[in-house]
């Protein structure tokens, strides 16, 4: 008896009514699916299943993921970590003048780190992706109970839709590597902060100099905002044939 009521009554004899019968079931379908995806729960069969609910679900991986990706940061404090990188440095030292960011070796580091996040990123594309087949199938089920047939084609459209929007992601999240490993933003914040820090250290060095020879800080630091003004008029000149 529970199973024939779950079936529903019987479908209609003409087919002019079965037609009707059909879309409104496929546009009951896509409500559901589309209110699960958006977080509105009001519908009892999402309300009373927890598992069905595609965005609660999608903000627990993606909270998941930030805290696992936090994990990875590297401890900037650390003394080991200072060592290291002072090691790194050494080893990949080329021609570059002291004070001088060495490229090569800041590609390398950030490219390295920011490629530890991929398989964590993976494994909650790939939970996502399980999640919402398992819930698009579960709720056609429920909705063409009576109409196996129907299920079996929602099951089968949302199958090849989900395999069409995961290599589309998987696209998505190579173009995302790809700028994250980059440490030279399109904007200049990064090497004005770098040029900042560089022009101090030459600011000190040059006034150790010329302590030492009689003359006082006032010459540094001139010889300093003469360097700067080089640096300014540079970088303009770049900006504008770019």
């Amino acid at each position: 008896e529970k199973a024939a009521k779950r079936l529903g009554d019987a479908p209609p004899a003409g087919a002019g009514e079965r037609s009707k019968l059909v879309l409104q079931l496929f546009s009951n379908y896509a409500t559901l699916l589309m209110s699960s995806a958006r977080g509105d729960y009001r519908e009892t069969l999402l309300s009373s299943r927890p598992h069905l609910r595609l965005r609660a679900v999608a903000d627990k991986s993606f909270r998941s993921l930030e805290a696992a990706i936090s994990e990875q940061k590297p401890d900037f404090e650390a003394a080991d970590f200072t060592e290291k990188l002072h090691q790194e440095l050494k080893a990949l030292r080329g021609r570059e003048l002291p004070g001088l960011l060495n490229s090569y070796f800041f590609y390398g580091f950030m490219a390295r780190h920011v490629e530890m996040w991929r398989p964590r990123i993976e494994a909650a594309r790939q939970d996502l992706y399980d999640v919402a087949r398992e819930a698009g199938c579960a709720i056609a089920d429920e909705v063409f109970p009576a109409y196996p047939g129907c299920a079996a084609a929602v099951r089968d459209v949302l199958g090849e839709y989900l395999v069409e929007s995961s290599e589309a992601i998987n696209k998505k999240i190579d173009d995302v590597f790809k700028h994250e490993s980059d440490p030279f933003i399109s904007k200049n914040e990064l090497s004005d902060a770098i040029c900042k820090v560089r022009f101090e250290r030459f600011e000190k060095a040059l006034a150790a100099v010329m302590e030492s020879c009689g003359s006082g800080t006032t010459d540094a630091k001139a010889a300093v905002e003469q360097e700067r003004g080089v640096a300014a008029r540079s970088g303009a000149s770049t900006d504008a044939a770019a």
